[in-house]
């Protein structure tokens, strides 16, 4: 009997560790487009959802930056607000049928909630495209 219940337990463990783990940011990326006129997200909206992440873990999300219109693309800043960084952004111009990857990171030892801005400058038709981020930072195993 004790056999069967320890294994039922390792069993339990094992499924939740591995049903946790999988929304880890290090796994998340999204697409974003740009059009000739703006920025856009691949899904239309405005937000980007990060998922879940463990408090210490490495919390970072690849947006990849596709350009499909017949003008170059050139990124001039990229920033985070509060517990948001951007370590890697293009820094040269992304040329018709190019991508480009923008790295963002949040700082995962402030667990709740996350409900931050990333603000793009580019050559688009307003200037600047800023998108939502959300997520939630959960207390680590």
């Amino acid at each position: 009997m004790k056999i069967v219940f320890l294994t039922f337990v390792i069993l339990f463990h094992s499924i939740l560790t591995y049903s946790l783990s999988g929304d880890n940011f290090e796994e998340k990326s999204g697409s974003i487009f740009f059009d000739g006129r703006e920025l856009v997200l691949e899904n239309g909206e405005d937000t980007i959802f990060f998922g879940n992440c463990f408090s210490g873990s490495s919390c970072t999300y690849s947006l990849v930056v596709s350009n499909q219109s017949d003008v170059n693309l050139w990124i001039t800043n990229v920033r985070g607000s509060c517990g948001l960084s951007v370590p890697v952004w293009p820094r040269t111009e992304i040329y018709p049928g190019e991508s480009a990857t923008i790295q963002i990171r949040y700082d995962s030892q402030r667990i709740g909630d996350i409900n931050r801005n990333l603000t793009i400058q580019a050559n688009t038709y307003t200037g600047s495209t800023v998108l939502k981020l959300a997520g939630r930072v959960l207390q680590g195993p």
